[in-house]
C-alpha cells in the first residue's frame, strides 16, 4: 500500500468520525461526558472498517468529550487527556450556554491509517466567549494557508507563534509526553511519507490496539520549535492547538484539530466542522473555510 493509499484512507476515517459527531449532535442538545462519549463510540464501533477502540487510549476507547458550564470553563483547562480526572465522566453536562470540545482517535483497519478529528462547540449567546472561539479558529486557519511542501516543521512552528502572539493568543501547556520538547503543534500522520517496517507490518497485522497503539504513538514526530522534518510532497499531519487568551483569563481554552494532507504535491487541509456548527445554531458567529 502505498503512502498516497493511506493518505486516502486518512480522509476518510476523519470523515466518518466527523458524521459521526454530528449525528450525536443532531440528536441530543444535553448531557453529560459519559453519554456523548459512549454514543460517540457506538456509531463509530458500527462502521466495519475501523476499529472499535481509538490509539490515543487512555482515554478510554480514545475519545474524549469535556464539558465546562455555563459558569465556568476550568473543566477544559488541562494538560494531557492521558491524566484520568480527565477522562469523560457523568460529573460534567452539556446544556444551553456550555462550552464543550471533543476528540477522537479512529484507526482504519486495513491500512493503520489514523484520522483524528476534533473541536469546540458553543450554542450560548455570550458574544465574548464568540468572538474568541472564532478568532482561534481564523487565527489557525490563517497559519493554516501558509503551510507548503518544502517548510520545515521548526518554521511552522516559529510562523505560528509569531500569528497567535499578535491576537493575545497561547498554545504554551499543550503538552506531549513523548514530545522531549513538550509543547508541539501536532505530529505527523505515520506512514502518510515513509513505508512500514516488517515489524510494524507484524504489529499492524495482529489487530491488537494495545500493541498498536504504541507502535502509533511512536512513530509520530512533532510540530515543536527544533524539528527539522521538511513536508514532503506527499504527506500528512495533524495541525492542533488548545488556544487560552493571553489578557483575558475569563474566557474558556479552545480547541480545533485539522490534519494538512499533500498528495503529489497537491495539498488538502480536513476541518469538517462546518455541519456541527450548523447543527448547533453556531453558524451564525463561526464559518471554517475547511
Amino acid at each position: 500500500m502505498t503512502p498516497q493509499e493511506r493518505i486516502g484512507y486518512c480522509k476518510q476515517v476523519r470523515e466518518q468520525a466527523a458524521n459521526a459527531a454530528a449525528t450525536i449532535f443532531s440528536k441530543r442538545t444535553e448531557g453529560t461526558e459519559l453519554e456523548f462519549t459512549n454514543e460517540w463510540f457506538a456509531e463509530l464501533a458500527k462502521k466495519d472498517s475501523l476499529y472499535a477502540d481509538g490509539w490515543y487510549a487512555p482515554p478510554p476507547h480514545g475519545l474524549q468529550f469535556m464539558f465546562g458550564s455555563p459558569e465556568s470553563s476550568e473543566r477544559l483547562v488541562y494538560d494531557s487527556l492521558r491524566k484520568p480526572e480527565h477522562w469523560p465522566s457523568d460529573k460534567y453536562r452539556y446544556e444551553t450556554g456550555s462550552v464543550g470540545a471533543f476528540y477522537a482517535s479512529p484507526v482504519h483497519k486495513e491500512s493503520g491509517a489514523i484520522g483524528d478529528f476534533g473541536m469546540t462547540v458553543y450554542a450560548g449567546d455570550n458574544v465574548l466567549i464568540q468572538n474568541h472561539i472564532r478568532n482561534c479558529l481564523e487565527r489557525m486557519e490563517e497559519v493554516l494557508e501558509q503551510i507548503q511542501h518544502g517548510m520545515k516543521f521548526l518554521d511552522i512552528f516559529a510562523c505560528t507563534q509569531e500569528v497567535f502572539k499578535e491576537n493575545e493568543l497561547t498554545n504554551e501547556g499543550m503538552m506531549t509526553i513523548l514530545d522531549p520538547l513538550g509543547n508541539n503543534l501536532g505530529h505527523t500522520i505515520p506512514w502518510s511519507y515513509e513505508e512500514q517496517t516488517q515489524e510494524e507490518k507484524t504489529v499492524l497485522a495482529t489487530g491488537d490496539m494495545e500493541q498498536m497503539k504504541d507502535v502509533i504513538s511512536k512513530k509520530r514526530v512533532f510540530i515543536n520549535q527544533a524539528e527539522e522534518l521538511e513536508i514532503a510532497e506527499t504527506f500528512a499531519s495533524t495541525f492542533e492547538a488548545r488556544l487560552r487568551n493571553t489578557t483575558n483569563p475569563e474566557v474558556p481554552n479552545i480547541f480545533f484539530h485539522y490534519i494538512v494532507t499533500f498528495v503529489d504535491g497537491k495539498k488538502e487541509v480536513l476541518g469538517g466542522f462546518n455541519p456541527i456548527f450548523k447543527t448547533l445554531g453556531m453558524g451564525s458567529f463561526i464559518t471554517s473555510k475547511y
